[in-house]
């Protein structure tokens, strides 16, 4: 068993990252195109929904699957969206405590 540095871990877990958002754009792109106005309507309150409390209160039930499968692209998109940018504030936070300790002459 191969043992990883924790460097190796996060660029692997930033390149996951990356590449989860990378093959929902088109994804989500092109079932934009397949929905109705008022789909695409419940889709974005469900979204706007979701980020807001962080609950998913929608009746999947009264969906058509190809409504479900696109709010779920764009929490996933959310959501990933949000480690990414969890990720990139540790490096600024690293960077700046890297740059505090060398003004310091440590």
């Amino acid at each position: 068993m191969s043992k990883f540095t924790k460097q190796e871990v996060g660029e692997n877990y930033i390149k996951g990252l990356e590449l989860t958002l990378k093959e929902l754009k088109p994804k989500l792109d092109d079932q934009v195109d397949g929905l109705s106005t008022k789909q695409l309507r419940r889709a974005l309150k469900a979204t706007i929904s979701y980020v807001t409390t962080r609950e998913d209160d929608r009746d999947a039930g009264a969906l058509k699957p190809e409504e479900n499968e696109f709010i779920g692209g764009l929490f996933a998109a959310y959501e990933t969206s949000v480690q990414y940018a969890i990720h990139i504030i540790g490096q600024l936070q690293k960077q700046q405590q890297d740059a505090e300790k060398s003004d310091k002459g440590e």
